[in-house]
């Protein structure tokens, strides 16, 4: 009787309709990268919806990469430490591999921030971390989306670093002859690793819970939409109620609206150092605490969303879940064809067109190709490496 109760409350590997949740999540992941990368500005009054994608995209990626990786240790069995060994090496290869191939989509030199090196390095990072409980997780991702900011402010400040001042994401030669290559990885690129190490590890702490449990689903999308509330909505309040502007103009308001709208623009991955009022703002990849709290909340939302319904409208989010079944593939053929289409070119025309353009090749090349495969090229080119290695060190 005791045994029989004890079946029911363990940890259930995750079925298809589940995994199918998890695609569904990357896929909007993916394309939400489309939509920031060819898509319309959204400053335009008839694409404004599409700045949604802008900062939160990159998030839910390096989100579900955390994910992933709970997955691949164990999930919500707690693996032992022979289990976790072997997952540890596969993860490795996994960040060696995306950092060769990170850099290598890098030295295309097109328009894209390439997130992949950043990748590497939060898998690394990970390493250590795999056998932590979920609350663990969650706690050291809380911390660090607070403390994290502020850390790199400081830092920031002490070496006079601005947005942009060093490269957005770092190409091969930077990285591996220049402190400012390394500078720019760690606090002050596109995705510095001191601010989006929360993704991952909230992520990380999510993929250790039951996600076959539906009380699991409702509780991630309350959370997420508390948490998005909390930080999106903090930041505008914060904007209105007080004198946030006046203080980042330098008294001016009117200043400080503009250097608000030129922040949110660039996107840089980080804040001025002119006022502490800066990390009240949660502008795209401006790494700030109110940020990295709504882009986690929005990446907790879309998760327990697509869990929720990824198995019950499969056939009409079927072409969306394939772009997520492939997420490295699809990822990476986008920012080559922007790479060419800019080198025949000079600069492709971003908008609507494009945005759907792109979005109709990768859905039908996902359906294509996993009509006759079960993961995409790159995936299976990863997962056999990261097999390999294991096997070759567990001999």
């Amino acid at each position: 009787m005791a045994s029989a109760a004890a079946d029911t409350h363990a940890p259930r590997p995750l079925g298809r309709a589940h995994i199918r949740g998890v695609d569904l999540a990357r896929g909007v992941a993916v394309l939400g990268m489309f939509a920031a990368h060819v898509g319309p500005d959204p400053d335009q009054p008839t694409s404004q919806l599409l700045g949604v994608f802008h900062g939160r995209s990159a998030a839910l990626f390096i989100f579900l990469a955390g994910v992933s990786l709970a997955l691949i240790s164990g999930g919500s069995t707690q693996s032992a430490r022979p289990a976790v060994r072997r997952s540890r090496i596969k993860i490795a290869t996994r960040a060696g591999a995306l950092l060769i191939l990170g850099l290598l989509l890098t030295s295309l030199d097109s328009s894209v921030d390439v997130i992949l090196p950043v990748y590497a390095v939060l898998f690394l990072l990970a390493l250590p971390l795999l056998r932590l409980r979920p609350r663990t997780l969650a706690l050291l991702a809380s911390t660090l989306a607070i403390s994290g900011p502020m850390l790199s402010y400081l830092i920031r400040d002490w070496l006079h670093l601005t947005p942009g001042s060093t490269p957005s994401v770092p190409g091969p030669s930077a990285l591996l002859s220049s402190a400012g290559g390394v500078t720019s990885l760690v606090i002050n690129g596109a995705y510095p690793v001191m601010t989006v190490l929360p993704f991952m590890l909230a992520g990380m702490g999510v993929g250790r819970l039951d996600l076959c449990a539906p009380s699991v689903h409702r509780r991630l999308l309350g959370v997420g939409v508390v948490l998005s509330a909390a930080g999106y909505g903090g930041a505008a309040l914060a904007l209105r109620a007080g004198d946030l502007a006046a203080d980042i103009g330098s008294g001016s308001a009117a200043l400080g609206h503009q250097q608000l709208h030129d922040v949110a623009t660039a996107e840089a991955g980080t804040v001025p150092t002119t006022s502490w009022a800066w990390l009240l703002t949660a502008g795209p990849h401006s790494g700030t605490p109110m940020e990295i709290i709504g882009a986690t909340g929005w990446a907790l939302a879309v998760l327990g969303a697509a869990l929720m319904i990824g198995h019950r409208a499969d056939r009409v989010l079927h072409p969306i879940s394939a772009v997520g079944r492939m997420p490295l593939t699809a990822y990476t053929a986008h920012v080559i064809a922007i790479w060419l289409i800019q080198a025949v070119g000079g600069d492709y025309p971003a908008g609507w067109v494009t945005l759907a353009a792109f979005t109709v090749a990768a859905m039908a090349l996902a359906l294509t190709w996993l009509h006759f495969f079960r993961s995409g090229p790159l995936e299976r080119i990863l997962r056999s490496a990261s097999n390999t290695a294991s096997k070759l060190a567990s001999a």
